[in-house]
């Protein structure tokens, strides 16, 4: 008897060795397909919003010395930016 519940004991591991390794080719193969994509483009997705959020509208002062851009009587004359 000891040596039926021992080849008993053997095919049960090869079992569950077997469920194991299907459920693990199972889950590779889902993940080389749909789920890899679609992880993908979604932190595409966020990446582009992060970086390429446009701007309505920007206020820029600019102040230069009153030296910068003098005419010939000293006067600063605007400067285009």
């Amino acid at each position: 008897m000891h040596h039926y519940n021992s080849n008993a004991s053997i095919t049960g591991r090869l079992m569950r060795s077997a469920t194991t390794a299907l459920a693990t080719a199972s889950l590779l193969s889902i993940a080389g397909c749909g789920a890899w994509q679609a992880t993908k483009d979604s932190t595409v997705s966020a990446a582009e919003w992060l970086f390429t959020t446009q701007v309505k509208s920007m206020n820029v002062e600019l102040n230069g010395r009153a030296a910068l851009n003098e005419n010939a009587t000293g006067q600063p004359l605007s400067t285009v930016v």
